[in-house]
């Protein structure tokens, strides 16, 4: 029987649905945070505070859907796993730019804080599940070399 999974190791689910229900706890609350005290920005960038809105609800839901899509064993949670990466790297981008933290942060945290952005996409990515070719299947099927 062919098994069917959607990582080819058990610490990969567990770090993918900790990594998804700890930043879906942190958007849960920013969104919270927005909705009854509002988002602090510089007034000079007040007129990106809807784009801004609207990319924390849409991070918060691409996390949501991963994070159901893992459960199901769907193959699109590594999909939505990665819109919600790129989508936490551009409000962290944005939110450093708009508050000034660019200046303050120190460049070794940045370095730091966007890594772990990454090695996560990179980890999720590259342990994913890649079904064996089904070599009996295959016999007789002539192959064409040129």
């Amino acid at each position: 029987m062919h098994e069917e999974r959607l990582f080819k190791y058990k610490f990969i689910y567990f770090y993918s649905i900790v990594f998804l229900l700890f930043f879906s706890f942190f958007y849960f609350f920013k969104i919270g945070d927005i909705i009854f005290k509002g988002y602090r920005i510089i007034a000079k960038y007040e007129d990106f505070k809807i784009p801004i809105y609207i990319l924390f609800f849409v991070t918060f839901i691409s996390l949501i859907f991963s994070l159901i899509n893992i459960f199901k064993e769907s193959k699109k949670a590594v999909f939505y796993f990665n819109i919600s990466i790129f989508f936490m790297i551009c409000i962290s981008t944005i939110n450093l730019y708009v508050n000034n933290l660019f200046e303050k942060t120190p460049p070794f945290n940045l370095i730091i804080f966007f890594g772990f952005f990454f090695f996560s996409a990179f980890l999720i990515n590259y342990f994913k599940h890649k079904p064996f070719q089904n070599e009996i299947n295959e016999i007789g099927k002539s192959e064409n070399h040129l």
